[in-house]
């Protein structure tokens, strides 16, 4: 008996590069259960030259490899296809190098060792971020300041559409590829999941409400749930400290740095995310 997933709908492939097989092995396994269709490269050049021959939908590189690194790989990559999903993994990280890999526009960075279900939710992630290319256009660009509410049911699909929604106007609002089609769809995706995961059997069927403020110089994003789901000891302090094993907890992490401040507030019933 067949099964079908929500990945086998996805046309486009996931291409994923390391020089180390083993890990090409495991990834592409996780994968492939999950119902994602997957290329490897044991190369960062060989990765390019799969990029150019097949329908990618999303990249998942180490950075450490032999010749052209992880780093160097992602800025070609953007040459040739500026709103490809990102996702760096790495066996020898640091904190600079997981900021610059964020900062060179991965959507997630992953430390090894990690786990099966952490790869898959992580792409899960990175293929419901919108394209520039499959969002009617807005016309809000003659606005200083533009004011999104939005009443978002526990469902993925409602969420994927909030997050399009809020990228589509951001990115009308003249804001950058990297803001519009990365930072802001990733922090609101995240704050959602978590948000029904937190709180699945609690007032499971009550929608949270989404308050987004887009001005030219910031963005504020607002997340407020009927449970106390956002605690502060859910925000570890750096890469290395978060536990991959409980994913909010990495999902937060990057919040951290793609946002200029995450405040938790009302008793745990809000979340706040400012970016300048």
């Amino acid at each position: 008996m067949s099964v079908t997933t929500e990945a086998q709908t996805e046309e486009k492939k996931i291409l994923v590069v390391d020089d180390e097989l083993n890990i090409l092995d495991l990834i592409q396994r996780a994968l492939n259960a999950a119902g994602y269709k997957t290329i490897t490269a044991e190369s960062a050049l060989n990765g390019l030259l799969a990029l150019q021959d097949n329908a990618i939908g999303l990249l998942i590189t180490d950075i450490k490899m032999p010749g052209m690194d992880g780093l160097d790989l992602m800025k070609q990559v953007r040459e040739i296809s500026p709103d490809l999903p990102i996702a760096v993994i790495s066996g020898y990280g640091t904190e600079e190098m997981a900021a610059s890999a964020l900062d060179h526009g991965a959507y997630y960075f992953i430390n090894k060792p990690f786990n099966v279900e952490s790869i898959q939710e992580v792409v899960r992630k990175g293929m419901r971020l919108p394209s520039p290319h499959t969002v009617p256009s807005l016309k809000l660009a003659s606005k200083t300041k533009h004011t999104m509410e939005l009443s978002v049911a526990p469902e993925m699909d409602m969420i994927k559409s909030a997050c399009a929604m809020v990228s589509n106007a951001s990115r009308c609002m003249g804001h950058s590829n990297s803001i519009s089609s990365i930072k802001i769809p990733f922090i609101l995706d995240e704050l959602l999941v978590n948000e029904i995961k937190w709180r699945q059997g609690q007032s499971a069927q009550i929608e949270a409400q989404v308050v987004v403020v887009l001005e030219s110089a910031k963005i504020t994003i607002e997340v407020i749930s009927p449970e106390k789901v956002f605690t502060e000891k859910r925000l570890p302090k750096g890469f290395f400290a978060v536990d991959y094993d409980e994913y909010s907890s990495a999902g937060m992490r990057m919040i951290l740095q793609f946002a200029d401040s995450l405040i938790f507030a009302e008793e745990g019933k809000k979340a706040t995310v400012i970016i300048s």
